[in-house]
């Protein structure tokens, strides 16, 4: 007497596609990660041609860190510098403005700032005397 027997099973199954003919075709799971891990691993696809991994995805991720690695210390590098340039740039405004303030009070007690002489009129000393020299905006001299 024979019976008949029905087994269900269900496998999981992961795309691929031929680097030759470029065929798609389905390989099971464990065996696509075994391939993945190990770079001798070689298969065939429908039309028979023989392939292979050439990075272990271990070495995909790995060169990834690598990269991200480099990125962040081209960030940082580059962080560094313009807070040196910022640093800079901050040092020497106060030197500016240090410098301003000397010269406009100096110009405020009648100091000329062409020739440092003092006069009582410093309007009509700097009109007559130093016809070329303007004063910016903010009370500065040009």
């Amino acid at each position: 007497m024979s019976r008949l027997l029905s087994i269900n099973a269900t496998v999981a199954l992961i795309t691929e596609e031929c680097c030759n003919c470029h065929m798609v075709f389905a390989v099971p799971r464990d065996f696509y990660e075994q391939a993945r891990n190990n770079t001798e691993v070689w298969f065939y696809c429908p039309r028979g041609h023989q392939q292979h991994y050439s990075k272990s995805r271990l070495a995909e991720l790995q060169e990834e860190v690598n990269r991200e690695k480099d990125f962040r210390q081209q960030a940082e590098r580059r962080a560094r510098e313009i807070a040196k340039e910022r640093d800079h740039h901050w040092t020497e405004r106060k030197k500016l403005k240090t410098r301003h303030t000397h010269l406009i009070q100096r110009v405020k007690n009648g100091v000329c700032p062409c020739c440092h002489r003092s006069f009582v009129n410093m309007q009509r000393h700097i009109a007559s005397e130093h016809p070329g020299f303007t004063a910016n905006e903010d009370g500065g001299a040009q």
